[in-house]
């Protein structure tokens, strides 16, 4: 009896090694970059039309001018609004 808890012991450490590195994997992709380019800056001027200034990532709507003199709509990803409010920022900035 004591062989086979000695062994399941043994056998569980990989086990759950292997499971938390797939769980932290998969963490990793969550938060990847995509398509983005950080090497190179964007700028954008338009109308603010709105602000969700919320938990885990805040979004900020608005409208972009284009280069034809029309508008596009757009949403620019932020960071969580704990983290913004720590930061200073708050929704009536915008």
């Amino acid at each position: 009896m004591v062989k086979f808890k000695l062994c399941m012991r043994k056998t569980l450490s990989p086990l759950l090694l292997l499971t938390t590195l797939c769980c932290a994997n998969s963490t990793f992709a969550h938060h990847g970059f995509g398509l983005f380019d950080r090497t190179k800056d964007a700028t954008f001027s338009g109308t603010i039309k709105s602000i969700d200034f919320v938990n885990p990532h805040s979004y900020l709507y608005f409208e972009a001018d284009t280069e034809g003199g029309g508008t596009i709509a757009m949403r620019c990803e932020m960071r969580a609004a704990t983290l913004m409010r720590r930061s200073g920022w708050t929704k009536e900035m915008f």
